[in-house]
């Protein structure tokens, strides 16, 4: 399942500076994995997360890919 711009950037604060949490920790309470987290840190250290290509306005989601972006966010919290 690809996941949205929001929660690769949501993650990416955790495991990021100033917060810096642990890869594994971040892991294991949001089920994205190891990896996954690893390749988001590089898209943004290269810049192409930064591209919204794609990425569309809540309000512009139908009530499916709506379900699916709280899932996500669940996952994250």
């Amino acid at each position: 399942m690809p996941y949205s711009r929001s929660v690769k950037v949501g993650i990416l604060k955790k495991v990021l500076p100033p917060e810096r949490r642990n890869i594994a920790s971040v892991s294991n309470e949001t089920g994205i994995s190891e990896q996954t987290i690893r390749n988001w840190i590089k898209e943004a250290n290269s810049g192409s997360l930064d591209d919204k290509a794609g990425e569309k306005s809540p309000r512009h989601l139908n009530g499916s890919e709506k379900y699916q972006l709280l899932m996500e966010l669940k996952k994250i919290w």
